[in-house]
């Protein structure tokens, strides 16, 4: 069983992707049970590329640090 504190160290990209990875996995379990087709990696990386380019970035990411 996986402790908090170790999971949590890896933050950042690796654990969005990872959470990503639980949820698709989920969602095509789902799915397969209703007769749907697999939702593929590439699928949802499309996807949320897609759903990326229609937001406007917060302030603070354009900010730099001196």
């Amino acid at each position: 069983m996986a402790k908090r504190e170790d999971l949590f160290k890896k933050f950042g990209p690796i654990l969005t992707e990872a959470v990503l990875t639980v949820q698709l996995q989920e969602a095509n379990r789902v799915r397969s049970w209703l007769g749907k087709p697999q939702i593929t990696k590439q699928d949802l990386l499309d996807e949320l590329n897609n759903a990326l380019s229609d937001l406007e970035p917060y302030s603070w990411m354009n900010e730099v640090e001196h």
